[in-house]
């Protein structure tokens, strides 16, 4: 883990402080568009480093406000998912249509590939985590579906997380052959934190929990059969179609959906790589279980914010 890096407006020139802040915002928490304002006087304070793959952002800032458009998305060079965590003051998040008031002690996931703003009222103080998107999804597999969904950071795996992630803001360099570990651990938390399933046993919903991810583990496998559909996914794990979708939807998200939403990731790993090694765009659609090439670049600039040609131009 590197050393943290910090960044204060207040050592720029008073007519620089919110350019530089500007700036500094697209370079530690990927592309942003904050917009011109005629105050330039800005008080911003960024402190941030690297756990392996994953970056940690400490911020505190005055108020001000944000968007990611196709601009933005097209500048990553990777896809992310954003744990934001309030300390004090508030946000307003407007993710995927999905409006979210976030409070103090709270929590809640972004996605990179979607559109995105925010809103800070007042003096905002924050941690953020930068998470790569395949990394999460081993660890908590409907991330893309808990996008907006604010968790309390006040107790349980919650206050456990954002206590360690606090240490490691502070703490002194970690060595390399330890990240891995210490990353695994605030996954395992953030997991813990965003499911409601986790940990109670006395109730049964644990098993509930297990079989919900025995599902998506076999639809994972079947993704590219364009057949597949929820009757025959119940049949094959011994299932009521109704019970199926009781078990699915209890973890926040209905199944047809969150297939769709698979088909679509896989769509855009395909993307992301050689032309040569994925085929054309269509025959990615039709691999991954569309039977419309049409239909699928609407869903997927609908999802990610950008068409399929973009994001493999991209």
């Amino acid at each position: 883990m590197t050393a943290p890096a910090t960044y204060a407006t207040t050592a720029q020139p008073p007519a620089r402080q919110y350019q530089h802040w500007r700036e500094t915002v697209s370079a530690t928490h990927l592309a942003w568009d904050l917009p011109a304002r005629s105050e330039a006087a800005f008080d911003g304070r960024i402190r941030s480093r690297a756990l392996g793959p994953a970056g940690l952002i400490a911020c505190r800032c005055d108020p001000c406000d944000g968007r990611r458009g196709r601009g933005e998305i097209a500048r990553d060079d990777a896809a992310y998912f954003g744990l934001l965590c309030i300390l004090e003051g508030g946000e307003w998040l407007d993710s995927a249509g999905r409006e979210t008031p976030l409070a103090a002690g709270h929590a809640m996931l972004w996605d990179s590939t979607r559109r995105m703003r925010f809103r800070a009222p007042a003096r905002l103080r924050k941690i953020t985590l930068l998470l790569p998107q395949d990394l999460l999804l081993a660890a908590l597999p409907d991330a893309a579906d808990r996008v907006g969904e604010p968790v309390s950071l006040r107790d349980g795996a919650g206050a456990l997380l954002l206590a360690q992630l606090r240490l490691l803001l502070r703490g002194d360099d970690l060595p390399a052959m330890q990240q891995p570990a210490v990353l695994h651990s605030a996954l395992t938390l953030l997991g813990a934190a965003f499911d409601p399933l986790a940990g109670h046993g006395s109730d049964g919903r644990d098993n509930a929990a297990a079989l919900r991810r025995r599902i998506m583990a076999h639809i994972r496998g079947r993704l590219d059969d364009p057949a597949l559909d929820p009757q025959g996914i119940a049949d094959a794990l011994g299932l009521s179609l109704r019970h199926l979708h009781r078990v699915f939807a209890a973890g926040g998200c209905t199944l047809d959906r969150w297939i769709w939403h698979q088909r679509l990731l896989r769509c855009r790993h395909d993307l992301s790589l050689a032309p040569a090694q994925t085929g054309s765009i269509a025959q990615i659609a039709f691999r991954w279980g569309f039977s419309d090439a049409a239909h699928f670049s609407r869903a997927f600039r609908r999802a990610f914010g950008v068409s399929p040609r973009e994001w493999r131009r991209r």
